[in-house]
């Protein structure tokens, strides 16, 4: 079976100034999540977690194949930029599942209460390499600039996984050659955790 893809018609041009419109990265990791659906009706998440949710269009594509899977999960994201979680919830809404949306950076305002209790986590994370100061709005470009290499934001984040997952729980993030994902999965081991690259694509901009 094929899951679908949300339907994102309820949003408009208007929102797409102000919130990351789904794009081959969007797909990707919406890809990489439906190779493991027979995998997540075996472990039965119970929390879900997206970090920096965009339009909501994975996270909402998360939630719809885990409720075809008889999965009863509680759907989480968040994100920095206001416009964005609006379009998120309204996103869930438009696709009949339920997804509670959180207004902070990262996981700021979860990361305690979440300790070792996310089964999927996922982060589609600003990884264009851009100047430092670039990732410190909160609009639009705060969705793809990632200060040097790429790897500013993503730096952040990294400390939070190990705390996040639960002890079977798994992370699907996106990266692009520039953010030296070998360096990364170092980083992960040293924490911990096993990593792999599960799907990949050359993207004609990228």
């Amino acid at each position: 079976r094929t899951a679908k893809l949300p339907s994102l018609d309820h949003l408009t041009m208007e929102d797409f100034d102000n919130v990351y419109e789904p794009s081959d990265d969007t797909f990707l990791l919406c890809d990489a999540i439906e190779n493991d659906r027979e995998h997540f009706a075996i472990t039965q998440p119970n929390i879900v977690l997206e970090v920096g949710c965009g339009s909501g269009c994975v996270i909402t594509f998360l939630s719809m194949l885990l409720k075809e899977e008889g999965v009863p999960a509680v759907s989480l994201a968040t994100d920095i930029n206001p416009c964005a979680a609006a379009c998120a919830r309204r996103t869930a809404a438009a696709n009949n599942v339920h997804i509670d949306v959180i207004l902070t950076n990262l996981v700021a305002a979860v990361h305690e209460r979440l300790y070792h209790k996310v089964d999927v986590l996922v982060f589609n994370p600003p990884y264009v390499p851009t100047p430092s100061e670039e990732i410190a709005g909160s609009g639009i470009e705060v969705s793809w600039a990632g200060g040097i290499d790429g790897r500013e934001v993503i730096d952040v984040f990294l400390p939070y996984i190990e705390k996040l997952l639960s002890p079977t729980g798994s992370l699907y993030m996106v990266l692009v050659q520039e953010n030296k994902p070998q360096e990364i999965m170092k980083i992960l081991q040293s924490c911990g955790l096993q990593s792999e690259i599960v799907i990949g694509r050359q993207a004609f901009n990228e």
